[in-house]
């Protein structure tokens, strides 16, 4: 499949999805109990719209392509949670940069996207996600499958093209 895809395209998918009920819930619940990155997760949902389904070595080097940034996009975080309670103006300043970096990010991952051969399949791309990777204990993977099973449900209801 040679489609290019478009980041402006992702992005906007990503604002409206991730407003949508237990969305944002679901994705950093999953972001901070397994280090999941959300772009990645609703990039996941946005391909299954797209009836593309990437592989677990796919998922791979997408995380590999933005493991960078994704540090750099970590720290800053740590870094806003840490004014919230002493700087509000701060905090709304960090939260607004982050964005920023997010938005940078999924340009990345939408780059590295256009430079994967991809099929075009039925699956779920979070279900890829979620078995590509390692838990170190049974409690953190079943609670975290509970998100899974969120964003999934979400995800099959469709109701965002």
């Amino acid at each position: 499949m040679n489609r290019l895809w478009s980041t402006d395209d992702f992005w906007q998918f990503s604002i409206e999805i991730y407003s949508k009920d237990k969305v944002q819930q679901s994705c950093l619940a999953l972001q901070n109990k397994a280090n999941l990155n959300v772009n990645l997760l609703l990039l996941c949902i946005w391909l299954d719209r797209q009836g593309v389904l990437l592989t677990v070595k796919q998922i791979q080097t997408l995380l590999t392509a933005i493991s960078d940034h994704d540090k750099q996009i970590q720290v800053h975080r740590k870094t806003r949670i840490g004014t919230k309670q002493h700087d509000p103006d701060m905090y709304k300043l960090l939260l607004e940069q982050e964005l920023e970096l997010e938005k940078q990010q999924q340009r990345q991952i939408v780059d590295s996207l256009n430079q994967l051969s991809l099929e075009t399949s039925k699956g779920s791309n979070l279900q890829v996600y979620f078995g590509s990777i390692y838990w170190p204990s049974e409690e953190i993977h079943i609670e975290v499958k509970r998100y899974f099973g969120e964003l999934e449900s979400i995800n099959l209801s469709n109701d965002i093209q």
